[in-house]
């Protein structure tokens, strides 16, 4: 028997990830990124950006706080987080680009903020 379970808080601070890397990082983010973040994952990428010394904006180290519990494994957070861009929660930009020099276009999608009082509309949803 399956059991449901309350994923508000780990979505909150999903969209504390988000806010903090799109304000903090002149770098852009993408959806990987937040996954790896939110799940305090310690590669390569994340040690060279410091994304692993983030300060979450209520002044609370990311990587100190208690790991997901819930919205594991990343496969789940991934679902969440397409789920906030869905809804416009998560702003999400798709940007097209033709080289050059060769005839195909590169696609990149860039997370670039959260909607404003998006833990309000979280709440009330």
């Amino acid at each position: 028997k399956s059991e449901l379970l309350d994923a508000t808080e780990e979505v909150y601070e999903m969209l504390e990830v988000v806010e903090t890397l799109t304000s903090k990082f002149s770098t852009k983010i993408s959806p990987e990124d937040v996954i790896d973040v939110f799940s305090h994952s310690n590669t390569e990428k994340i040690r060279k950006n410091e994304y692993d010394q983030l300060v979450l904006c209520r002044g609370v180290k990311l990587y100190e706080e208690k790991e997901p519990t819930i919205l594991t494994p990343k496969e789940t957070a991934q679902i969440t987080l397409n789920d906030l861009v869905s809804k416009g929660i998560i702003k999400q930009e798709i940007r097209l680009q033709k080289s050059k020099t060769i005839q195909y276009l590169s696609c990149s999608v860039i997370i670039t903020g959260i909607k404003e009082n998006a833990k309000e509309y979280v709440r009330l949803n």
